[in-house]
């Protein structure tokens, strides 16, 4: 359980630096033209396709994985 942890606090700083990246997409969005506005939609879109695999996809597979060990049996990183 103390590696679920880590993995929390890990997924925490890319949370956390999302707004920053979002903020930066939303100005290249509303003074940019073309090009730049696709840019920026690709960069949201890309960014909440990264956070959602970050927090419940590798969540799920190391919950699984866990899972399927007996407590106290070593794990294999």
């Amino acid at each position: 359980m103390i590696a679920t942890a880590v993995q929390q606090r890990r997924t925490t700083k890319l949370v956390l630096g999302a707004p920053l990246v979002i903020v930066s997409a939303a100005i290249l969005f509303i003074f940019g033209t073309g090009p730049v506005r696709g840019f920026a939609t690709t960069l949201v879109f890309g960014l909440l396709a990264n956070l959602f695999t970050a927090v419940f996809v590798s969540r799920f597979i190391f919950d699984f994985g866990l899972d399927r060990k007996e407590r106290g049996e070593a794990l294999s990183i």
